[in-house]
């Protein structure tokens, strides 16, 4: 997992993976490219068919930050000994 050349609005790694928020709400999932310029290759997948760059995401105007790390572990086994 790459992380990316620029810090999120509030200053933490965005990393391949990672899923970002804005201030109005709408998520967006951080995607590498495997063609292109290296920092034209980061961009943010909203679940709309496009792809925009990451570097508009996170600045003054997006203000986007990570809110889900790609690398943040996960809970394995979520059964408890009453279920079984």
């Amino acid at each position: 997992m790459q992380a990316a050349p620029w810090p999120d609005f509030a200053g933490n790694t965005i990393c391949e993976g990672d899923v970002i928020l804005h201030p109005s709400g709408e998520r967006g999932l951080v995607v590498l490219l495997d063609t292109g310029e290296p920092s034209d290759r980061w961009r943010v997948d909203y679940g709309s068919g496009d792809l925009s760059r990451l570097c508009l995401q996170i600045g003054e105007k997006g203000q986007a930050v990570v809110t889900l790390a790609a690398s943040s572990p996960t809970v394995a086994n979520t059964t408890s000994s009453n279920d079984r």
